[in-house]
């Protein structure tokens, strides 16, 4: 019944309803002209009891933060059964306050006697391309109502609200990620787990030990990969040719040409400002972390200086030149984000170990690598990324099966495939073609 209610509100959202439908169409449903007049000016009026709350979430310690951590905390979708996200004030902030964010776009509803809130839904503006247009739209994320009002149809009016909010503003699209199926996913990955501390995720309920298998040979199995071939550790062959730094700003012109060129080959994919490209990825303790790869011995094929006809000294000079040349050079880069959840029942370790409260899980944001890099593969990239991940506390490594994330690459890395499958969806947008998840590369926190 709570299903089909649901759906009854999608059939009245500019959406496809059904797969085919995703082909008939392409680009936006309801013409941004066609809302010219009509988009409310004032919220919808709540039942008696509730209200509307902007929410000031520039100060990482004032009480609209505060308030919205609880209540995410107490409230929010719980993972793998015996977990509960718990997104810092720092997370929520990185998350939310992207360039063109607003206050008004952070909306939550609050009793209006106590002023606990009750629900919320976050808007993000942000550009994504959609086959080869730039589509300028919302991020919707953090959508969440109270435990106890679930039944009480508190998503669709918050979903409402943020359209129109959106709409006042002149963006008429949203892209959406979400566990339940409504009408219509574009893709649907599959969330694939690389232990990285195998003993506690075990411990904590993460990771089960089959009745014929025994927590020894588990464990063993679940260990990082040996390094000593991997070039971007010390101690190999390769000594110091290759160096990995975190990524500061005045490298952003490289990095972010470098993740272009990657994700150009992607029909759904991030089109980043560079506002937009230094508030993803910039680092920030204990939030998101990103790596640059530099090949210090990166063989270059010299371009030929301009010559006129005639020049012979220029063309005797040219062809004295070597083949090639060393340089150093950005092969690659990486990126994850870390969110903790809370162990609903912790073991009997916790009471020694406060570690043992919470599960901490790295999430890959992206890793690309240039096509001309020798020796580098993506492989050994994301090795580097699982021994960084857990030297910044990480329990747990998760990566969606979807742009080149193959079967074959988990498999080799010794992924395992979770239980939880993430929904993509657009609105008022579609792609014209029924896509695969190698089609697609969006990271939605």
């Amino acid at each position: 019944m709570a299903e089909e209610s649901e759906h009854k509100f999608w059939k009245t959202m500019p959406v496809p309803q059904t797969k085919e439908e995703i082909s008939k169409q392409k680009g936006e449903l309801v013409s941004g002209l066609e809302h010219k007049g009509i988009v409310p000016t004032e919220p919808s009026r709540l039942p008696a009891g509730f209200e509307w709350s902007d929410l000031n979430l520039s100060d990482l310690h004032g009480k609209d933060m505060t308030d919205l951590y609880e209540f995410l905390r107490d409230n929010y979708v719980s993972d793998e059964g015996n977990l509960r996200f718990d997104y810092s004030p720092e997370t929520i902030h990185w998350v939310l306050f992207g360039p063109g964010s607003k206050s008004e776009y952070h909306i939550a509803v609050r009793l209006a006697d106590s002023k606990k809130i009750v629900g919320f839904i976050g808007a993000i503006p942000a550009h994504i391309r959609v086959n080869d247009k730039s589509v300028f739209l919302v991020e919707i994320n953090f959508l969440c109502v109270h435990i106890s009002l679930r039944s009480k149809r508190l998503a669709p009016v918050l979903i409402k609200e943020a359209r129109r909010r959106a709409n006042v503003n002149r963006i008429f699209q949203a892209i959406y990620t979400a566990g339940i199926v409504v009408p219509t996913p574009i893709i649907s990955p599959r969330f694939f787990h690389r232990l990285l501390q195998p003993k506690k995720c075990i411990k904590c309920g993460f990771a089960a030990v089959s009745s014929d298998d025994s927590e020894a040979a588990f464990t063993l199995r679940h260990e990082l990969p040996r390094i000593f071939d991997n070039p971007l550790f010390t101690g190999t062959k390769y000594k110091d040719r290759f160096e990995v730094t975190l990524f500061i700003k005045k490298d952003q012109p490289e990095v972010q040409a470098l993740t272009s060129k990657y994700l150009s080959q992607f029909k759904v994919a991030p089109d980043y400002s560079k506002k937009e490209f230094a508030h993803t990825y910039l680092p920030r303790d204990e939030v998101v972390y990103t790596y640059c790869v530099y090949d210090n011995e990166f063989e270059e094929i010299p371009k030929e200086d301009a010559k006129e006809e005639g020049e012979k000294e220029i063309e005797e000079e040219i062809a004295e030149m070597p083949v090639t040349k060393k340089c150093r050079k950005l092969v690659a880069m990486f990126s994850f984000y870390i969110v903790r959840s809370t162990v609903l029942k912790p073991p009997e370790e916790a009471k020694e170990d406060p570690s043992y409260n919470h599960i901490a899980v790295a999430y890959s944001q992206c890793i690309c690598v240039d096509d001309s890099a020798s020796v580098i593969t993506k492989e050994i990239v994301m090795t580097k990324a699982l021994y960084l991940a857990r030297d910044k506390g990480c329990d747990v490594f998760n990566a969606l099966t979807m742009s080149d994330h193959t079967l074959r690459f988990f498999k080799y890395l010794n992924f395992v495939p979770g239980d939880g499958i993430l929904n993509y969806y657009l609105f008022n947008y579609s792609v014209g073609d029924e896509i695969q998840p190698k089609d697609v590369h969006v990271i939605l926190i």
